[in-house]
């Protein structure tokens, strides 16, 4: 199960084992001709559409344009209020709230977004690297010298 949502998607298939039909991933109503956005076409002709339906992606790029026009973004050289790097900044927005959180360079608002844009996914992340820190501290040189072999057996 995904950080980011609880809900699954649908995909109904038709005879030749195409996906004619799947679910929005925000509203979960069903995709339809009416509803889909194409997100790009293939060479070869095959149609991609977003995962979301028109309304939830026009619903989403007004509240965008809303908070862009209340919080103009910050001057050139101001650092990412995540990271304190100097680089393009951009909108971090709470998508439940629907109210801007901050400015961010791309890679912390990707990085937030990507672990479910709540506090439990950063924890969950953050538990992850502790054990691993801890892990390897555990390991002494030691214990890979009597353990490290070649593909013959023999130990070095």
């Amino acid at each position: 199960m995904s950080l980011r949502s609880q809900r699954y998607t649908l995909h109904l298939c038709d005879t030749k084992g195409e996906m004619s039909h799947s679910t929005c991933a925000q509203c979960g109503e069903i995709m339809t001709t009416d509803n889909k956005v194409k997100k790009s076409v293939s060479k070869r002709g095959k149609q991609y559409y977003m995962s979301r339906c028109r309304t939830c992606i026009d619903d989403s790029e007004t509240i965008l344009r809303k908070l862009k026009k209340d919080n103009p973004q910050p001057s050139a050289g101001t650092p990412c209020e995540c990271c304190g790097r100097i680089d393009k900044l951009f909108y971090d927005h709470d998508h439940s709230s629907k109210t801007l959180r901050g400015f961010c360079c791309r890679s912390c608002n990707s990085g937030i977004g990507l672990l479910g844009d709540s506090e439990a996914g950063l924890r969950q992340a953050l538990a992850y690297l502790e054990r691993a820190r801890t892990d390897a501290r555990s390991r002494s040189p030691s214990d890979n010298k009597n353990n490290d072999s070649d593909q013959t057996g023999t130990t070095h």
